[in-house]
């Protein structure tokens, strides 16, 4: 289990460190890892958190809207052309009026995991966004 939430929280670390992806759940104890895709651009001049975007959804129901039709293309897309190592949830967060932030999961489950696993998964994930947003332009 020491290996397990070691390489949880090197993936939480990681992820975070990616322009364009947001752990929503770092400080959780358990081995699933809650990951947003945010453009940069979502956030204007403010700090890139997982505070921050909630706010601004709370505010912005078509920002909401954009996040969730962005995290579905692009996880169908990913289906079809190289599947990531993640599931997606459309219903990860409710704002207060009740509308959901969808999400992606990664559940820590082997044992036998590694860091270096987590790297490449990480590597994956970040080149695909860019390969979908470089297709869709």
């Amino acid at each position: 289990m020491a290996n397990q939430m070691e390489c949880t929280f090197h993936l939480r670390k990681r992820i975070s460190k990616e322009p364009n992806f947001i752990v929503s759940n770092g400080t959780s104890l358990g081995f699933n890892t809650m990951v947003v895709l945010v453009p940069q651009r979502i956030f204007g001049d403010k700090k890139k958190s997982w505070a921050n975007l909630r706010q601004i959804i709370e505010r912005d129901e078509h920002v909401l809207a954009e996040l969730n039709s962005i995290m579905k293309s692009f996880y169908g897309w990913c289906l079809k052309t190289d599947p990531l190592g993640c599931s997606f949830s459309s219903s990860f967060y409710q704002t207060k009026d009740g509308r959901s932030l969808s999400r992606f999961k990664y559940c820590i489950v082997s044992p036998n995991i590694t860091k270096k696993s987590m790297d490449e998964e990480i590597a994956k994930l970040t080149k695909m966004f860019d390969k979908f947003i470089y297709l869709k332009k």
